[in-house]
């Protein structure tokens, strides 16, 4: 038994809305943990006249309103600044969080749930950026029993060790390695029928839970954490 939900709807609960007011709380703290390169974390929402939403959070500044809830000031070409409230429970503003910053809020909100192991299934090239969300929950104060353990799937590649993306961007669509295979890229070029298809992932799947090996685990290693 199990539950699809898309980032769209996990955006809407309350528990997620009230962990992401958390971290802004302390936004000085994960900053650059969330956007190292520059320290500007990428919260991204829409305006409520046109839609849009500006790119790189530049403009985008957020003040107290109350607690638990935020004001969030930005803007856009066309209608210009614009400003939205946010509350944990009303599901609106729709939250266009950078990658780094939703797994933060993601981790965080489901530490609160004891009720049930939680379980984060990462790519392998996900690995590194693991480092960056366990320094931000680091800064945060989280406890070490409250942070879901990562696992991490091996990634399909060349013996190169590149990623089969990567190697298609550098080499060119009519150019794969000599060990990738066009279905690797577009699925719809898989020599057998649909059937065969489903059975052959179904059977990948099986030999990937057949070793450990396979998987790379990880768990936190903040000093803050007790």
């Amino acid at each position: 038994m199990y539950v699809v939900e898309t980032y769209t709807d996990q955006q809407a609960t309350p528990g997620f809305r009230a962990e992401f007011l958390r971290t802004l709380e302390r936004i000085e703290d994960i900053r650059w943990w969330m956007a190292p390169s520059h320290g500007v974390v990428h919260i991204r929402l829409p305006c409520p006249e046109c839609g849009w939403a500006e790119k790189r959070g530049d403009r985008t500044k957020t003040r107290r309103s109350g607690r638990g809830r935020r004001h969030v000031h930005s803007g856009v070409p066309g209608p210009g600044d614009y400003e939205v409230h946010i509350d944990p429970e009303d599901g609106a503003p729709y939250l266009d969080l950078a990658t780094l910053y939703r797994n933060l809020v993601k981790e965080r909100a489901l530490g609160r749930d004891t009720s049930t192991l939680h379980v984060m299934m990462k790519g392998g090239d996900w690995t590194f950026g693991c480092q960056l969300v366990d320094g931000a929950l680091g800064a945060l104060g989280t406890r070490r029993r409250r942070c879901p353990p990562d696992l991490h799937s091996a990634g399909a590649g060349p013996d190169r060790g590149e990623a089969v993306q990567v190697a298609a961007a550098r080499t060119g669509r009519g150019a794969l390695p000599a060990d990738v295979e066009p279905w690797m890229l577009d699925t719809t070029t898989w020599p057998g029928d649909v059937d065969n298809y489903v059975d052959s992932l179904v059977w990948l799947v099986g030999e990937l839970l057949t070793d450990p090996k396979h998987f790379f685990a990880r768990s936190p290693s903040r000093s803050s954490a007790a």
